[in-house]
């Protein structure tokens, strides 16, 4: 690894906490811990609602879901400003302070006593897992060697998938027998040994002596610029003589965006994100009030469940991303909407008066968490479905088009797919949560393939006659997706 450090000597443990396996280490833990935090609240939410703010128990629900909502708003319009200061913002110090953000914010929301504090600590950690997950992210991908892609990917999805599920169980399992603040003192115990990596880590400077020289003034100036010259201005000259250059640079930007626009696959994957983001997200508005209105589960079996529906994602996604480099994302796409559409289905059935085999003796609570169980199984076929379309459809335009657009095409190709499963993320709490404050949870798993009726349309140029029964609502999610995949 060909680099320099800042600094005038040598550091303690310099070989070791600048190699790359530290690296990696440390980024992941920064991940995990920042998703366990971000999580963590979930499966204890109603409690905090309903005992710590006095909210009356008709609310609890609207509330809910306008936190989620809040959460990936945040997250939508950060993420952009984020992507585009990447390259200024150093690795280390930027995910230590998202994770001091991320238990500040924790530490607000677990005090909160009113309304306003805990949206302003949710806020805070909206930002804070934004920062944490992008940086991360790219910093992963910029430590991968042509031999350790796959390594870096296991690392990354098993952590945060640990993160993910592990908060949710931790809450539960800790409230339940120790206590609200034992609860939140370990989770941000567990915090602090992602702190104190990044704090241990040393990253090493991306600067080297051909680019000290490249950004030196020059002092010569050639006379021969026009449009078509690389944009190697001078300092002295003054931004009205950068304009052109800069309308070329966005009349590119524009002319990629509508090559990528009019890709039939990469618009598949991103409203594939799009519903599964929606989806996804309805669980941590839903189950935690559900499960205690039927099966009057707590914070234990809440978490257990948010461990068992996002747990399989840590086991089998390396597995399924080698099935889609063999066989391609289509076919896999489609089984796992396919699966997910029946199993939606069936996770609404236990505590329904229309399904009394269903509620017979301990059978409703065996359904339902074998449902969910089966739900976090399927779910792994959906990943990174918008990624890898993305990345697709970036290659089919270089193949096409060959040097027509810069070396940034992958990087807002996939700012436009992770903001697509950000925007899911926000229609997911308020869709699924009106429907289950207004209609029932059971019609709220089953109105969900309604949404896509104008998706039919659009995409196959057909029109679709409506069962009276739910089941065939759910169903048509089915045939959504599946059609789209195996066609486009």
């Amino acid at each position: 690894m060909m680099a320099v450090f800042r600094g005038s000597g040598p550091s303690w443990g310099q070989k070791w906490r600048s190699s790359e396996l530290f690296i990696i280490t440390a980024t992941a833990t920064a991940l995990l811990t920042d998703m366990f935090l971000y999580q963590f609240l979930i499966s204890i939410l109603p409690y905090v609602l309903e005992h710590r703010l006095s909210l009356e128990p008709s609310l609890i629900q609207d509330v809910s879901t306008a936190l989620l909502a809040e959460s990936a708003l945040v997250s939508f319009l950060v993420t952009p400003l984020i992507h585009r200061f990447t390259d200024h913002l150093g690795a280390r110090t930027w995910l230590l302070l998202g994770l001091l953000g991320q238990m500040g914010g924790s530490m607000i929301i677990a005090s909160s006593q009113s309304l306003p504090m805990l949206f302003s600590g949710r806020f805070v950690q909206a930002v804070a897992n934004t920062t944490v997950g992008v940086l991360g992210l790219i910093h992963l991908t910029k430590l991968s060697l042509s031999n350790g892609t796959e390594r870096i990917y296991r690392v990354l999805t098993m952590s945060m998938a640990a993160g993910s599920s592990g908060g949710p169980l931790m809450a539960g399992a800790v409230f339940e027998l120790a206590g609200y603040w034992t609860a939140w003192m370990s989770a941000l115990g567990a915090c602090l040994v992602g702190v104190m990596l990044q704090s241990l880590m040393l990253v090493p400077s991306q600067e080297t002596d051909s680019e000290h020289e490249s950004t030196k003034v020059q002092p010569v100036i050639r006379e021969d610029t026009n449009e078509e010259s690389p944009l190697l201005v001078p300092s002295q000259v003054s931004d009205l003589a950068q304009l052109p250059g800069r309308l070329r640079t966005v009349n590119l930007d524009f002319q990629f965006y509508m090559c990528l626009l009019t890709k039939r696959r990469y618009i598949g994957g991103i409203l594939s994100s799009i519903c599964y983001a929606i989806v996804s997200v309805s669980f941590d508005t839903t189950i935690p009030l559900h499960v205690l209105d039927v099966f009057h589960w707590g914070s234990f079996h809440t978490g257990i469940l948010f461990g068992i529906l996002q747990g399989p994602n840590a086991f089998f996604s390396v597995p399924v991303k080698w099935l889609k480099d063999r066989v391609g994302s289509r076919y896999p796409t489609s089984v796992g909407f396919l699966g997910l559409a029946a199993l939606l289905w069936l996770m609404g059935t236990p505590g329904n008066e229309q399904f009394p085999w269903a509620n017979i003796g301990h059978r409703g609570p065996i359904i339902y968490g074998t449902a969910i169980a089966a739900i976090g199984i399927f779910m792994t076929l959906l990943n990174g479905t918008g990624m890898i379309e993305a990345a697709n459809a970036v290659r089919e335009i270089k193949t096409e088009q060959p040097g027509r657009f810069g070396a940034e095409t992958y990087s807002q190709a996939m700012l436009i797919s992770r903001l697509s499963w950000t925007f899911g993320l926000f229609l997911g709490p308020i869709v699924s949560g009106q429907l289950t404050e207004k209609f029932g949870y059971y019609e709220m798993s089953c109105v969900l393939g309604k949404y896509t009726n104008h998706y039919i349309k659009f995409s196959q140029g057909f029109t679709s006659v409506w069962a009276n029964h739910p089941l065939a609502k759910i169903c048509l999610l089915c045939a959504v997706f599946a059609v789209w995949n195996l066609r486009s």
